[in-house]
């Protein structure tokens, strides 16, 4: 049951890393900024950095109520690793792209923290 209970949060790891670059790609009119070489520095990423905490709570809180609601509790035990999990897939294609150069890893550290 230990081996189903990661692999259904590992799933839904990567399901939010797809899901918070989606939202953010149309996120764009409200204020989300997407990095790259030629960005100019000038907007302000505050909307990103709540963006990127709040999402994977307000996704945990919806899946939980979900399972829940199918009677599939025992799910819902240790859920928050769904949060380390996403980091760990975040960072980890942030290295395979080889765009560690662009990234503020101290900025990826605090939100990954917060």
């Amino acid at each position: 049951m230990l081996a189903e209970i990661v692999l259904v949060h590992i799933t839904l790891s990567v399901i939010l890393f797809f899901l918070v670059n989606w939202l953010g790609s149309k996120s764009r009119s409200i204020g989300y900024v997407e990095f790259s070489s030629f960005t100019d520095g000038l907007e302000s990423p505050l909307f990103n950095f709540f963006f990127r905490i709040v999402s994977p709570v307000v996704f945990i809180i919806i899946v939980s109520a979900i399972f829940y609601s199918l009677k599939l509790d025992y799910l819902v035990n240790k859920i928050f690793l769904i949060t380390i999990y996403y980091f760990a897939i975040r960072w980890t294609t942030i290295i395979f792209l080889n765009r560690s150069a662009l990234t503020n890893w101290f900025r990826q550290l605090i939100i990954g923290l917060a």
